[in-house]
Order: structure tokens, then sequence, then C-alpha cells
């Protein structure tokens, strides 16, 4: 170690005992001077008067005067190894064994008897220790290693062989090293006895006759020790060593392995100093440095020096074997500045805003921050969430947008810097040397996603699996949207088989719509069971079109997953080909976005023209043989018919093609900012990011937006206007039941649209006539219309509600339908969508704070309550209905 950390004790100490001043003793060398040793001449046996051997130690004799003497071991004269000037080999039985010397004329001219005992069971030949030995040239090494945590008792120690060089007792539970423990072993030259809870040394425990005996006592439980536990008389010199604060070691103390470089026993020796500490290795493989201050060693390093990691670590100590260095204590760290720590003052109090309670660590930061408090610098102070963003938590000393929220950063730089420091708080590791520690940027601004599931928490706004792009409302490839989820497809044996299924209705629809045409009378009076089928489906499919519109358009609210789950039947109700059978899952090599989808819808309407007319064509080629009366009276009923399914269809798919019009439109692009200051922002279409609506794509294709708006208009206007045209040219005989229509002897081919067009109307009474056509216009407000309104609000849905209950309450006090059940049924299905539309009411929206639960649900519950008064009210003081119980079926529904 350097001069700068050595103390010396001198021959004339008037003491005889050493206070360890340092917190722990690192390093202990003691150097012996052989003053009192007499210089041996002749056979020399370095093993003590008497040696204790094991079955795999060399033993030896040395002939110390003159050269080129030939030695031979003796066993009862049985000759046991021979050499010259050395001898060695393994002896395995006690007994007295006989070195000789011979001249080159074969004459003795040194003898040297002595007595071995092989202890094996002692010590190697129980599984607590192992032993083992080698030579390379005239160099012999012993080495005895016993094994973590053995108990080492009293005998084991006693039983230590003589002929051992290295000894390896450390990391196991020796609390006192007796008197004279090791006084016998002659032959050691170096002693490993670190991280042993070691609180006394016995006299003479390490009077040892030999020079640059190394004795190692690090992480011991010494306070204090006696300087007779390594005198003998006044002979004995101790040198005790520490290491200065230059962070590494004194190459001279280095562990001399290199006599046995290359050997089967160097590396033995080399794993058992790694193992030690000794993992400095600057200076070569075979002369392994203590690791300094500052670092430790072990299995979790693969035995390399580490060096302490920023934060609530230390290590003042050298060759620290250990998976982890030594704890600060609580709320104490080491600044990465100052890593690594060497000492305890190194660590130093935690920064403002990190926790107080005396149970935390600081482990790999400057402690950890408070609830609801973040930082920009590992190894610095906490900062307070701020209270005044809705949208941000503070987690982990991250802050991030909350799940619900997503953010993008400005610019890559910026979001790989975050990235960094973020991954090194989550990771909780140690920091290493170019390591991200800080971030200085600016934080991006948060925005709302239109659904809660789609975007989780996290500094790199992480989207749900099948979810990517800004606010996370863009599909993968391989995936569909329903309901502003991403889904993945599904198997193109599934969607044939939807289609099929869809198909097979629709053909068994025509057949029937057929069959009824041909066989109903014209004259009949009363509607038959099938136009009564087909007008409580109208009523059905159209309240399944506003609920899925509904839930679709609000979708920033956190609806209840029950209610969400419908969302997968909407689409066979309404037909909705494209999103059974997605373009994107049908063709994946197909970019698929707002606009093709509208081209898509209108394509399917054009074709069911053109089949429908074809079909036409067909019916009329084969009625070219028909009498002209027959041929008259078919045609017209092929009209009829044609007419029919081709409204049906436009019928069901008219708010499909509204909404897919409404999402295309400039009011329904959606604008999402990047910074605070809202100065970089990009707008979108609400019904598909992938779209921006800045882009020169989007201004040269939403046009057809226009005119789509032209078809929309003209349909029902159309269909309108021909009904009000064939209700002027019929009149209606005195005693003729409500809702029925007579027509004239004449008939024009408006009249065949017109009748194609009955579905529309034969189940409202005659003054009502018109009503269906503003059912669809409230379907429409409530589904398209809603997808134009930009933000994100509870008055919304609040003004979409009381229209719905208005509207509810002028149907339940005009009854405008002719069938009691129709009429029923219309009214439950307008309290079921009015009730849904109060439960979005009082559902959580993420862009508002959330309220207590409990006030929530009274809010919904006075909301209710009243409406439904009302609605009472001004239903019971109005023209009482044509049937008693109408008003009472509103009644019940509304309660529901």
């Amino acid at each position: 170690m350097n001069s700068a950390g050595i103390r010396t004790t001198q021959k004339s100490l008037c003491c005889d005992t050493i206070d360890s001043s340092f917190e722990e003793l690192e390093l202990l060398r003691a150097d012996v001077s052989p003053l009192n040793v007499r210089t041996r001449k002749g056979i020399v046996v370095p093993f003590g008067a008497e040696v204790r051997t094991v079955s795999s130690h060399l033993v030896k004799c040395v002939f110390e005067v003159g050269s080129n003497m030939s030695l031979i071991m003796e066993n009862s004269s049985s000759i046991v190894a021979r050499g010259v000037d050395v001898v060695w080999s393994i002896i395995r039985h006690d007994g007295n064994y006989t070195c000789n010397a011979k001249d080159s004329q074969g004459h003795v001219s040194a003898s040297k008897t002595f007595y071995v005992r092989v202890v094996d069971k002692y010590i190697c030949g129980n599984d607590l220790c192992e032993c083992d030995g080698g030579q390379n040239g005239s160099f012999i090494r012993n080495l005895v290693k016993c094994h973590r945590k053995t108990n080492i008792t009293t005998q084991l120690l006693e039983n230590i062989p003589t002929t051992t060089t290295d000894l390896f007792l450390n990391n196991n539970s020796i609390e006192e090293i007796g008197a004279g423990t090791f006084r016998d072993l002659e032959n050691l030259q170096y002693i490993v006895l670190s991280d042993n809870p070691i609180r006394t040394l016995g006299d003479q425990a390490f009077s040892i006759h030999r020079e640059k005996l190394r004795i190692f006592l690090m992480r011991t439980k010494l306070e204090e020790f006696k300087l007779t536990s390594f005198q003998n008389g006044l002979d004995l010199l101790p040198v005790l060593g520490v290491q200065t604060d230059e962070n590494k070691t004194d190459e001279s103390e280095f562990i001399d392995i290199t006599n046995f470089e290359n050997t089967k026993l160097g590396e033995k020796l080399h794993t058992e100093f790694l193992h030690a500490g000794f993992a400095d290795l600057r200076l070569g493989k075979y002369k392994p440095l203590p690791c300094p201050a500052g670092t430790h060693v072990g299995p979790g390093t693969k035995y390399k020096c580490t060096k302490c990691p920023a934060g609530g670590y230390y290590s003042d100590t050298v060759a620290h074997v250990n998976d982890s260095c030594t704890r600060c204590p609580n709320r104490t760290y080491v600044d990465v500045k100052y890593s690594p720590g060497t000492n305890r003052i190194a660590c130093v109090a935690c920064p403002q805003g990190t926790a107080e309670q005396d149970t935390l660590s600081s482990k790999f930061r400057a402690c950890s921050c408070l609830e609801d408090f973040y930082r920009r610098d590992m190894f610095d102070s906490c900062f307070a969430c701020p209270r005044d963003i809705y949208g941000i938590v503070c987690e982990n000393d991250i802050y991030q947008p909350r799940v619900g929220h997503w953010w993008k950063f400005l610019n890559d730089t910026n979001r790989q810097l975050y990235k960094s420091f973020t991954d090194n708080l989550i990771s909780d590791g140690s920091v290493v040397k170019g390591d991200v520690t800080h971030y200085f940027g600016p934080f991006p601004r948060q925005n709302q996603c239109f659904s809660t599931k789609s975007c989780k928490a996290g500094p790199m706004s992480v989207c749900r699996e099948g979810h990517e792009g800004p606010l996370c409302d863009v599909c993968k490839s391989g995936y569909y949207k329903q309901l502003k989820l991403c889904y993945k497809c599904p198997s193109k044996e599934l969607m044939i088989g939807e289609l099929s299924l869809i198909a097979a209705v629709i053909i068994l629809l025509t057949m029937v719509v057929v069959w009824r045409k041909k066989k109903q009378n014209m004259k009949k009076q009363h509607r038959s069971l099938l136009d009564r089928i087909l007008s409580r489906m109208k009523i059905i499919v159209g309240f399944y079109q506003v609920t899925f519109g509904v839930v679709d358009a609000f979708s920033y609210i956190e609806w209840p997953d029950a209610l969400a789950e419908f969302g997968v039947y909407f689409d066979l109700l309404q037909l909705h080909i494209f999103q059974i059978a997605p373009l994107n899952c049908v063709f994946p090599k197909l970019e698929v976005n707002a606009f093709k989808r509208l081209y898509a819808l209108l394509i399917v309407n054009g074709g069911v023209v053109v089949l429908a007319f074809l079909v036409y064509g067909l019916w009329r080629v084969f009625l070219t043989c028909a009498s002209q009366e027959k041929k008259a009276k078919k045609i017209s009923q092929a009209k009829q018919t044609v007419y029919t399914a081709v409204f049906v269809v436009f019928y069901i798919t008219y708010l499909s093609t509204c909404s897919n019009t409404a999402n295309i439109n400039p009011l329904a692009c959606y604008k999402v900012c990047y910074d605070k200051n809202e100065t970089v922002c990009n707008r979108f279409l609400k019904g598909d990011f992938s779209v921006d609506c800045e882009r020169e794509e989007f201004r040269k294709y939403h046009f057809v937006g226009y005119l789509t708006v032209i078809y929309i208009a003209f349909l029902p206007t159309a269909a309108l206007f021909i009904l009000w045209r064939q209700r002027q040219a019929q009149m209606l005989p005195v005693g003729q039941s409500p809702g029925t229509f007579i027509s004239r002897k004449k008939k024009s081919s408006s009249s065949d649209v017109a009748n194609g067009l009955r579905f529309l109307h034969e189940n409202y009474r005659g003054e009502f006539w018109y009503w269906e056509f503003v059912e669809t216009a409230r379907k429409v407000a409530l589904t398209s219309g809603i997808i134009l309104v930009g933000k994100k609000s509870r008055a919304y849905i609040g003004v979409v509600c009381g229209f719905s209950g208005l509207y509810g309450m002028y149907v339940a006090h005009a009854v405008p339908l002719v069938d009691y059940s129709e009429y029923t049924l219309m009214v439950v299905n307008l309290a079921v969508t009015f009730f849904n539309l109060g439960i979005g009411t009082s559902s959580k929206i993420p862009a508002e704070e959330a309220r207590n639960l409990k006030e929530s649900f009274m809010d919904h519950m006075v909301f209710q309550t009243n409406t439904v008064k009302t609605i009472g009210s001004i239903s019971s003081s109005g023209e009482k209905p044509r049937n008693n119980g109408h008003f009472h079926v509103y009644w019940r529904c509304s309660c529901l």
C-alpha cells in the first residue's frame, strides 16, 4: 500500500496493544526478519519437525549446500522419489521417512529423517475443505481452501497441513483465532481470513518464522489486536497498511503466482485469489492485485473489479467480495460526480422533495421522490407534480401522461434523451459512464385519447396492442377498428361465414318479399304478417344504429363495458360489410383510410342498383312471351320488388353513408398539439387519424364528401317527394281505416316507385305518413351530426340527451304508429336510448376531473327522475292517446 497510509511498530514499543483507529482493518502484512533463525546446512525439510500433510500435497527435501547432489527419499528402505538437489513426492501413509544425499561416488554425505502424519480425515477428506498441490521446476505450492460458511472448528485448525503454502479461510464463521493456531505453519506464504466475524486473536497466533508472510484480515469485527499475536520475542515487525484515496492499490502489493503460469495449480490459485477479491489484473493474470476501495467483486460482476454505483452505495475496503457495495445510511446517497464512494463520508443527505421515511434507501439515485413528485436529475431534487395540468401523473419519479392520454416529443433527440433517462429510472439499475442521468428539455403537451383503453401510461406513450399513430387511434397492419379500439383481424373463414350468413338472409328476405307480392291480395284491407315483421325489424335496426352511432361518436366517454361490447353485434344488423370483412384484413397490403372506406360503400350502393336493374332486365326478357296484360302486371310487380330491395338496402346503409361522409368533412378535423404553447400542431380526421387534414391528399380528395352530401340530401328528399305526390294522387274513402291507401285505377311508373317505398310509411297513421323521414333525421343528428362537434364536453351529450327526451315525449303524445305493439316497441327503444344517453351524462369523462362516484350516481338519478316527471306531466296534459295504455307504456320504459 502507499506509504501515506502505513504505520509501523518499533521494537521499543511500550504498549502491548494497537487500537484499530480505522473502521476496519483492511490489510495486514507481516514481514519476518530471521534474526534468531539458524542458517541450515545440508538436507532441509521445510515443513517443521513433524510433517503434517494430505494426500494431494507435495513433501520435499532440499540440499542447501553444494550442487548436483543426488537426493533419495525413502520409507523403510523403499525408494519413494529421486532428485537432484531437491526431491519431492506425495505421501499417503504415516511413518518415518528419510532423505539421503549421495555424492557422485554414491557415498551418503548427509541424511535427514522426519515423521509424516497424513491428516486427510481431519481436513480434506470430509468435504469441508479441498486441497491441492503442484510443482514447477524447483517451486512447490500447496493449497488448502475451506468452503464458504464452513464451521471452522479448533480441531480443523490444529490439523492444517504444515505443507500448506496458500491457506484460504475467507468468508466463513470464524470468531476467534486461538493462541498459537498457525505458529508451526512455517511454509505459509498467504493466509486469507477476510469476511469472518473474527473478534480476538490469541497470543502468538501468527508466530511464524518466515519472511514476507502476508495475512489478509479485511472486513472482520476486530477492534484491536495484540502485538503478541504476531511476536516471537522481538523478532517480528508487523506492518499495517491501509489504502489511500487514490482509488487504486499499490502495484507492489500483487500476489505472485508467476512461477505457476499456465499450470493447473496456477489456474486454481488464480481462481481462489479472484474469489477472495484479488481481481485487479492490470499487471497480468498471475499478478493479481486486490480490488481498490470504491469497488466490489463477486459472482454478479463475473469476478471483475466493479465500481460502486452512484446512489446509495460505497466501499471503504479493498478486495470487497460481494455482489453489491456497502449501503449508505438511510436518507443519504453518493452523488454521481463523486462516485465511486470510497468511505461513508461520501454519503451525503438526500435532496429536497425526496422521501423522508427512515426505512427508505437511495439505491441508484438520490433517494426516491415523494408521492406525486418527479425528478429531472437522478441525483438532484424532486419537484411537485403540477396540479393544474390534467392528464399528467408523476409515478416512480417520472413525469408522464396518465392512462388514456398521449404525447409526442418535438424531436427525436429529446425523445431519445428522455427515454434513456426514464429507462434508467425504471430499471433501477446502476449508472455507468455515458448513461443519461438527467433531462432538462421541454415536456410535450398531453392529449386525451378518444378511447382510454387505447393509450397506456408511460413516458413514451405506449399504445395498446394493435394501436399506433397520433392518440394511438390508428390500427396496425393485421388489425381493424371497432368502436375506437383495434382488434385482430378475424380469420378469412370467419369473414366468409358471416358474409355468407348475411347473403343467405338477404336472399331469403328477397324471396319472401317476391312471394308476398305475388300472393298478396292488393284489395285486402289489413297488412300482412310479413309487413308487420318488417316494420318491427325496421324499428329494431334503427335503434341499434342510433345506439352504435352514439357510443362511437361519444367514444371519449367511458361507457360501461356491457354497452360497448354490443358494438360487435351492431355491424350485422346494419349490414356493415366492411366492418364484418374489413378491407385491410381482406387485402393486408391495401392501405385503407376514411376516403377509401367511403368509396367502397358508395361502390356497394351502386353495385346494388346495378344488380337490381340487371335482375329487372332479365325478368323482362323472361316475360317476353307472356300476354300483354299479364306482362304489364308482372313488370309492375317486378318494378315494385326491385325498388323495394334497392331502397331497403339504401335505408339500412344510409346512416353508415352519412357517418362516413361526416368523417371526411373538414369540420371533423381534430387538432393535436405537441407543445404546451400550442405552437406546433397537426389536424387529423377524427374518424381516421392516419389522414392529416393539412396534407395535399386531404385537400385533393375531400371534395368527394361534398358530392356525397348531394346524394345524402337527394335520397330522402326524392323519396319524400314521391310519397307526397302519391298521397296527393290518392283519395281516402269514407270509413277506411287510417294508414291504408287505395290506388287509382291508372298507375304510372311513379306509383310503382311509391309502392316500392311503401315500407317507409305503411306502419304510420295517415297524418304521420312522413314520420319515417323525421325518424331518419333524428338518427342522422344523433350519429353523424355529433361527429362534426369538435370539443369533448359533457354539455354536448347533455344536449343530445335532452333532445332525445323531448322527442320521446312528443312520440308518446302524438302516437304516430297504427299498430299498438309497434308503438310500444318504438317507445321502448326511445326510452332505452334516452336511458343510455343518461348513463353517458353521468359517466366519467377523462378530460374532466373524476368526481366522487356517489355524487355522479346521484346526479344521474336526479336527472332521470326530473326528466321522467316532465315527460309524464306533458303527456298527461295533452290530447288523450287513442289507446289509453300508450302513456303508461312510455312511463314504464322511462323508469327502466
